[in-house]
C-alpha cells in the first residue's frame, strides 16, 4: 500500500516534452537542499529523500518508496512515503518549531513529486523488465483518507484500474497487496513527460537569485 501527504500538487504543462531522467531528479533534489538515494538489487528498488537539518550528524530520511519491478512489464509500487519534519505534518512537541522551520518545504509540488518522479525514472532507466507501467493501491482504512489518496494519484496521472474489497473475487489482490482498497496504473513514459518541466524547474530561480546575490 501507499501512504502520501495529503497535499495536492498543482497543475503540470500539459504539452509534450523530453522525459526527465533520474540525473535530473538527482539535480533538482540538490538544488532544493536534499539527495536522492537510490538502492536496488535486481528488480528491487528503495528510494529514499535525504536531508541533514541544523545540528544533524549525518543527513536524515525525509521520505522513502520501495518497490519491484516483474516480468510481465508492471512495476509494482509498494510504498511512498513523505516523513516527519517535511512539512506535511502540524508541529507538535514532537516536531520543534526550529527544525520544523529549516526542513524544505514546497507547497505547489511537494516532495512526494520529487520522489514518484525519480522512482519512475528508476524504473524507465533500470528496470532488467523493461516495464512501461506501474501499479499502486490506494489502500482504504477509511473512506476519507481513501478519497483523499485517490484523487492524489489521479492528479498525479494514475488511472483507476480496479477496485479490491473483502469479496472471494478479489482474494489474489488481497494476497499481493495485503490490503483493500483501490488498484491504479500509470504510463511511466508519459508520466515522465507530464512533469519533466516541473522537475526540471524546482528550485531553479532560488538557485539562481543566491548567485546573484553572491
Amino acid at each position: 500500500s501507499c501512504a502520501v501527504p495529503l497535499q495536492l500538487f498543482a497543475r503540470s504543462n500539459s504539452k509534450p516534452s523530453m522525459s526527465v531522467t533520474l540525473a535530473e531528479v538527482k539535480d533538482a533534489a540538490s538544488r532544493l537542499g536534499c539527495s536522492l538515494r537510490v538502492q536496488a538489487t535486481g528488480p528491487a528498488y528503495q528510494l529514499d529523500l535525504l536531508w541533514q537539518g541544523p545540528g544533524d550528524a549525518e543527513p536524515g530520511v525525509l521520505g522513502s518508496s520501495t518497490g519491484f519491478t516483474q516480468p510481465n512489464g508492471v512495476a509494482h509500487l509498494e510504498s511512498i512515503q513523505i516523513r516527519r519534519f517535511s512539512g506535511y505534518w502540524s508541529r507538535s512537541r514532537l516536531n520543534p518549531a526550529s527544525r520544523y522551520a529549516a526542513v524544505p518545504k514546497y507547497d505547489n509540488n511537494g516532495l512526494g513529486l520529487l520522489l514518484s518522479v525519480g522512482v519512475g525514472c528508476w524504473i524507465y532507466e533500470h528496470c532488467p523488465f523493461g516495464c512501461r507501467r506501474a501499479h499502486l493501491l490506494a489502500i482504504l482504512d477509511n473512506p476519507t483518507q481513501h478519497a483523499t489518496l485517490v484523487r492524489y494519484y489521479r492528479r498525479l496521472g494514475f488511472g483507476m484500474l480496479r477496485e479490491v474489497d473483502d469479496s472471494f473475487k478479489s482474494f489474489g489482490d488481497q494476497l499481493v497487496w495485503g490490503g483493500v482498497g483501490t488498484i491504479m496504473e500509470i504510463d511511466v513514459d508519459k508520466f515522465l513527460q507530464r512533469w519533466g518541466p516541473t522537475i526540471r524547474s524546482l528550485g531553479v530561480d532560488s538557485t539562481e537569485n543566491s548567485a546573484a546575490g553572491g
